[in-house]
């Protein structure tokens, strides 16, 4: 079974593959996969969607913050529908209190890293999203340091994963090596 960081990950892939080729479709599956990880309440199971070092005074705050950072996303996701069908949806700010966030907009940083890549953008702009994907990615895998949860364990090995696959396609795109290890 994925775990939530992989399912957003995955979802937010598509959803940008969606957004540049403008496929309804496409964004349709996504948006179902969204979905379903809010009405299998997945989102209430994970400190990826708490607020980040937040201490909460009771079990109520803490799910409550959840769905607030949930719901973040799903606001996230309905401008993504409108560019999916053409609709130009300036980005004007990005929000990160949770990783589930971080996560969702580390993803969309990298495809346009990719494609910025492929269209040659120059390497030093090209840089800068890079160094920022890398810098939260970093900081993503040692927060789950301060957790022992089977669930916090499993999600720091995918944000590792993600991290390895990150600096794998920057080394094809540009020939550097680095790597994280687990």
């Amino acid at each position: 079974m994925k775990n939530i960081i992989q399912e957003i990950w995955e979802i937010k892939d598509i959803i940008c593959k969606a957004v540049d080729l403008q496929d309804l479709k496409l964004f349709e599956v996504a948006q179902e996969s969204f979905k379903k990880i809010y009405t299998e309440k997945h989102f209430l199971n994970s400190i990826s969607t708490s607020t980040i070092d937040c201490e909460y005074e009771s079990v109520e705050d803490m799910l409550f913050d959840r769905e607030q950072n949930f719901g973040i996303i799903a606001v996230e996701l309905n401008k993504d529908k409108q560019r999916a069908i053409g609709i130009d949806v300036p980005i004007v700010q990005f929000q990160f209190s949770s990783i589930f966030e971080l996560m969702w907009w580390n993803c969309w940083m990298f495809n346009n890293f990719k494609k910025n890549a492929e269209l040659d953008c120059p390497y030093e702009i090209n840089m800068q999203i890079y160094s920022s994907i890398d810098a939260n990615m970093k900081e993503i895998i040692s927060y789950y340091d301060n957790f022992t949860d089977k669930t916090s364990k499993s999600e720091q090995q995918t944000c590792i994963e993600i991290y390895n696959e990150i600096v794998e396609a920057y080394n094809e795109l540009y020939s550097n090596s680095k790597e994280i290890k687990n």
